[in-house]
């Protein structure tokens, strides 16, 4: 039972136990290493001698060879090793390092692959390394391979390289080229990476990664104008509500549910676009909005900076049916654009509750679009 925590104890208790001795043995080497210090590779042989499946007293032996630059014998051990039990992470890691020496990618992302499935501890240390090896074309190629064979540790590595990676760009693209292989990016990492793409001023590839999972999206339209998509990992392209003390909103049932305390005031929902310049008409349809004019809500476009232009009153449901429309212009200037729905603060009674069935941005004289 202790024989990992306390080796020393562990072998005076049970020093006939070739497994104890073995990790006794692979505790003084890496306490060792580095230091120029000799060792007794003896405790290790001995091990062996008492059980020769003891992968720790190969393992010592290994990293001994190692540092005594025979690298020939360390392969052969290490060989031996694997042999024995493909769970001993430090030999994982030895033969990712030979791998990597000798310019052997396979053999890496094998032993890569090996690592993973054993410890929960080598996503720390291997993921980091491995996404900003992902930029290489020649592990590229290879890494898709790898995780579209679905290894139990791809959908976590697909996660952190959505929100780890330095280059969103290169990501985008290794997503995109594994999504041709199997449909295995989760929504989680999809929301990810285009938030990050996003906050980076990458529109156009922001977009481009959208728009190759969504179908029918439109860049000249806003999308889902039945809120009929509900999605659990909404991307900025999507419809997202916006948590804040006194705000609700929410999508189900083809509906977008909202609700603001009263003196409330701030976004409820909204949708990042991608518009070309030009004129367009936002239209919708309200369900039980009833407030004073002071109070009633409304849809406001604005820029990447911060600039308004444009926004669309939402009278009270009973006024024409609970339709509404209105013009907005984007102009050139203006490559982002965010259309979100405002609740005002009002001290009106009662506070604000309503829905919405239907809302649409489309090019002004087109009735809008799939979205």
């Amino acid at each position: 039972m202790i024989k990992n925590d306390d080796p020393a104890r562990a072998h005076a208790l049970a020093p006939w136990d070739g497994r104890v001795t073995a990790q006794l043995a692979l505790k003084t080497v890496l306490d060792l290493q580095g230091k120029g210090a000799p060792f007794d590779e003896s405790l290790a042989q001995r091990a062996l001698r008492q059980d020769a499946t003891a992968a720790a007293a190969v393992t010592a032996l290994g990293l001994r060879a190692e540092e005594k630059k025979n690298t020939p014998q360390a392969r052969q051990l290490f060989a031996y090793g694997q042999q024995l039990t493909r769970r001993d992470l430090l030999a994982q890691l030895w033969e990712i390092e030979d791998s990597v020496a000798r310019g052997d990618i396979s053999a890496t992302l094998h032993h890569y692959d090996i690592a993973l499935r054993i410890s929960k501890q080598a996503s720390e240390m291997l993921f980091p390394i491995l996404v900003e090896a992902m930029g290489d074309d020649r592990i590229r190629s290879r890494l898709i391979t790898t995780l579209t064979s679905e290894p139990p540790w791809a959908g976590l590595f697909i996660e952190y390289a959505a929100a780890n990676g330095r280059n969103p760009n290169a990501t985008a693209s290794l997503f995109r080229d594994i999504e041709l292989r199997k449909p295995i990016i989760s929504n989680v990492a999809k929301e990810l990476l285009i938030a990050r793409l996003s906050a980076k001023g990458s529109v156009e590839e922001a977009w481009q990664y959208y728009a190759s999972f969504r179908a029918n999206a439109r860049r000249d339209a806003s999308r889902d104008p039945t809120f009929a998509a509900a999605l659990t990992n909404p991307t900025v392209f999507d419809w997202q509500s916006v948590a804040a003390d006194g705000l609700s909103a929410s999508i189900d049932r083809n509906s977008l549910d909202v609700s603001a305390s009263a003196s409330v005031g701030g976004i409820l929902v909204r949708q990042v676009q991608v518009l070309p310049p030009g004129s367009y008409r936002l239209t919708g349809h309200s369900v039980d909005i009833d407030q004073p004019d002071t109070a009633l809500p409304y849809w406001v476009m604005t820029c990447q900076d911060g600039r308004e232009v444009g926004r669309v009153a939402v009278p009270n449901s009973s006024s024409a049916g609970g339709n509404f429309s209105g013009l907005m212009t984007v102009p050139t200037n203006c490559p982002m654009q965010t259309l979100a729905l405002m609740a005002r603060s009002s001290d009106a009674i009662p506070a604000l509750s309503g829905q919405f069935d239907r809302v649409q941005l489309a090019p002004a004289g087109q009735r809008g679009g799939n979205g």
